[in-house]
C-alpha cells in the first residue's frame, strides 16, 4: 500500500495499492481496497499485458459510445460488485 492523491489504485507494474490519506467511512475504505484487490486477482489471472488489453479495449469502447471510460468499464464494475460481495460476506455477518 502507497499513499496517494488517487480515492485508489492499482499499480501493475509495481504490484501496490495506492490510496488516499483519508476517506468519509470506514466502508469506504474497505470497499476501496477491495476493489483494488480485484484489480489485482485479475492481472494475476490474465497477466499485464492480456489485463491492460483487455481493460484499455473496455475503456475505449466506453469513450466511442460516449460514456465515462471508467464508470462504464466492465473491469471496473466487476471490480466493484465484487467488492461490495465480499464486504457483504465478510463484514456484515452480523447484521442478518
Amino acid at each position: 500500500f502507497v499513499s496517494s492523491n488517487a480515492h485508489g489504485d492499482y499499480d501493475w507494474e509495481s504490484d501496490e495499492i495506492h490510496l488516499k490519506s483519508s476517506f468519509p467511512s470506514l466502508v469506504e475504505f474497505y470497499l476501496t481496497i477491495l476493489h483494488e484487490i480485484h484489480h489485482a486477482l485479475q492481472v494475476k489471472k490474465y497477466g499485464v499485458a492480456k489485463f491492460m488489453k483487455k481493460y484499455n479495449q473496455a475503456n475505449n469502447l466506453a469513450t466511442h459510445s460516449g460514456l465515462d471510460p471508467y464508470n462504464n468499464n466492465k473491469w471496473e464494475q466487476k471490480a466493484e460488485n465484487w467488492a461490495k460481495e465480499q464486504y457483504n460476506r465478510y463484514f456484515k455477518r452480523g447484521s442478518k
